[in-house]
């Protein structure tokens, strides 16, 4: 693991944990698909979000894209990953996405 700080942001970076997460999880929590998966950010890497694992998402690369290209609210749109995304403690307090983990 190597956290570094760049702009007063600290970020975590795990590429162990990601290889991991994509090895077991193994499919697209959007779509269900086995090839191209990729790991999405949930809180951007540029915004503070780190590979941590409450921040990650298992998708493929045709969904996360379409989460990139359509913005943070169509989360809510795949009822499946908003409950998964709940699981993990992410919110919205008003139109902002936080997690409660960091508030710990």
């Amino acid at each position: 693991m190597e956290i570094t700080t760049l702009s007063k942001v600290r970020r975590i970076r795990n590429p162990g944990l990601i290889k991991e997460m994509k090895e077991k999880i193994g499919r697209c929590i959007c779509c269900g698909e086995h090839k191209d998966l990729q790991v999405h950010h949930i809180r951007s890497v540029g915004r503070g979000g780190g590979d941590i694992p409450y921040n990650l998402l298992v998708v493929c690369f045709k969904c996360h894209r379409l989460i990139h290209d359509r913005g943070t609210h169509i989360y809510k749109t795949w009822p499946h990953v908003w409950e998964y995304m709940q699981k993990l403690g992410w919110v919205y307090l008003g139109k902002r996405l936080v997690n409660t983990n960091e508030f710990r």
